[in-house]
């Protein structure tokens, strides 16, 4: 079962709110967080027992870390070493899961590596790094991480039930357990923690079946049509006969740079609205990040949440380490940026890319991603460069990165979509073929189709994103706060009014009128 499965929306979700709703009459905040968690196990388990059995594992030896990590960090006592086995821990079981097909040569690990794969289909990234962020949590704040779990609703006494039901309420929630938003145990913590928690409130349901709505057009209607109008039917051509028309070639990059955000976008927004109707807020993944003018903009803006995860497990550590060996031997200039900043960074990305699976087309995302952003990052604080810039207007500065950004995102998300880096050679030489259409190929060419793309881009690139419609209403937790880049005239904002009500019920049937088939969203695969 998916967010975007008719049982879920139609069957699950409503039957949910309603036990959710009598779990917080009958029982309070605690009633209704037990329902949240028998709730989001019924979830785990659709996805299969072996998913089941490993993600309960995970929440076991989670817990008695972090419980571990609390007492020793008050106790002054062995915190860091639980952090490291905790992160150890969640680390291996993601790797034996996720990389068997770069472990089966390994004696003992191989067969364990290729069993894990076998017996849990559905990947593992998400809740292990926001399982291990909460252990990170625990050590770094652990007085406030420790109220958080042990304190009770005001009015109420305290329970040994609370703190287990707490965790597992944080690390099993269901909306963002398979594609995140990755969230920080001290920003969901004090939510469910609430005496308030457990009443269905109206504004929070409108806000939320908006923000569902909306998920729903971008995947359905958006999404799942330009992947099989444009962009799966051209890979099919090129991986089977190794080439296909230069017209469709480029289609097919336009079609799924647009169609990835969308994909990955709409379940952020399902996912944000769900936990949202029963009074969570979930940090915000996406910000407009297709008008990114450079890889720095753009990298605030796409999913963010992992962004600030990896930096603070990866790069800030690295940089820190780095930064100190240079001032130990009295580095200067390169010898210094080096290891203090280059070199952080390009491991930084080598691994996000490596986080999306085994592939090597993955690990050469990683790479450009994490070169280009050393380049921008150097020539940004160059002193001509800190001159020059304030004395071109900020509207060109903005359009000449977006021309250089833009195109430089296309190709290295058709890398990132390519399966193998043969693949992605043919489509760009494909880019200037004169081969006519492959006998059997279906063209994209529709009209429906055209207008499809052409809409993409438009909202893409002009509309407000659902965040800005709804911002007086802080709908998300704000990962990073960027200048909005929506022209003053399409700065819709949205109201709960019977206007706004109509074009959602459109944009809702428009969805519900593609539901035919359902596809996987794109990050659920890796």
């Amino acid at each position: 079962m998916s967010l975007v499965y008719p049982i879920f929306l139609f069957a699950f979700l409503p039957i949910f709110l309603a036990l959710f709703a009598l779990g917080g009459r009958i029982g309070g905040p605690r009633g209704a967080l037990l329902v949240l968690v028998a709730s989001s196990l019924l979830f785990t388990a659709s996805q299969g027992l072996g998913f089941l059995i490993a993600t309960t594992i995970s929440l076991a030896i989670n817990y008695a870390l972090l419980m571990a990590i609390i007492r020793a960090r008050i106790g002054g006592r062995w915190g860091r070493a639980m952090l490291a086995v905790g992160i150890v821990f969640n680390l291996a079981l993601l790797v034996l899961a996720k990389y068997s097909v770069w472990l089966q040569w390994m004696p003992g690990i191989g067969p364990l590596s290729l069993g894990l794969s076998v017996a849990i289909p559905t990947t593992l990234s998400f809740l292990t790094f926001q399982r291990s962020v909460a252990l990170l949590d625990a050590f770094t704040a652990c007085k406030a991480t420790a109220l958080g779990l042990q304190s009770p609703p005001k009015g109420e006494r305290p329970s040994r039930a609370d703190p287990p039901l707490r965790y597992l309420g944080f690390a099993s929630m269901f909306p963002n357990l398979m594609i995140g938003p990755i969230a920080y145990l001290t920003e969901i913590l004090p939510q469910i923690a609430r005496r308030s928690f457990g009443k269905l409130r109206a504004i929070d349901i409108s806000i939320g079946l908006t923000l569902l709505i909306v998920g729903m057009f971008k995947k359905f209607f958006l999404a799942d049509a330009l992947g099989e109008d444009w962009v799966d039917p051209v890979y099919l051509d090129v991986a089977r006969t190794g080439a296909t028309t230069s017209a469709r070639a480029a289609g097919a990059l336009a079609a799924y740079y647009v169609q990835l955000y969308f994909d990955f976008s709409g379940y952020s927004d399902m996912a944000i609205g769900v936990a949202r109707m029963i009074g969570v807020r979930l940090p915000m993944n996406f910000d407009s990040p297709l008008r990114a003018t450079g890889i720095i903009d753009f990298y605030r803006r796409w999913h963010m949440t992992l962004t600030r995860v990896i930096s603070r497990f990866l790069f800030s550590p690295l940089s820190i380490a780095g930064t100190r060996y240079a001032a130990r031997w009295r580095l200067k200039g390169i010898a210094a940026k080096l290891p203090s900043l280059w070199l952080p960074l390009i491991i930084n990305f080598t691994v996000i890319g490596l986080w999306h699976g085994p592939r090597l087309t993955f690990v050469v995302f990683g790479l450009i991603h994490g070169t280009w952003y050393v380049i921008e990052t150097e020539f940004r604080s160059a002193r001509w460069w800190k001159k020059k810039r304030k004395t071109i207007p900020e509207w060109r500065r903005k359009l000449a990165g977006a021309i250089i950004a833009i195109p430089l995102l296309v190709l290295t998300f058709a890398l990132f979509r390519s399966p193998t880096l043969a693949v992605f050679v043919d489509i760009l030489q494909s880019l200037g073929s004169t081969a006519t259409v492959p006998q059997g190929a279906v063209l994209p060419f529709d009209k429906m189709s055209v207008i499809r793309l052409v809409l993409s881009f438009a909202i893409a690139g002009l509309a407000p994103n659902v965040y800005e419609m709804l911002g007086r209403y802080r709908p998300a937790i704000r990962s990073f706060v960027n200048p909005s880049t929506t022209p003053r005239w399409f700065a819709f904002k949205w109201r709960p009014n019977i206007i706004w009500a109509g074009l959602l019920f459109a944009l809702a049937m428009l969805a519900m009128h593609e539901m035919a088939t359902v596809t996987p969203f794109v990050y659920q695969v890796y």
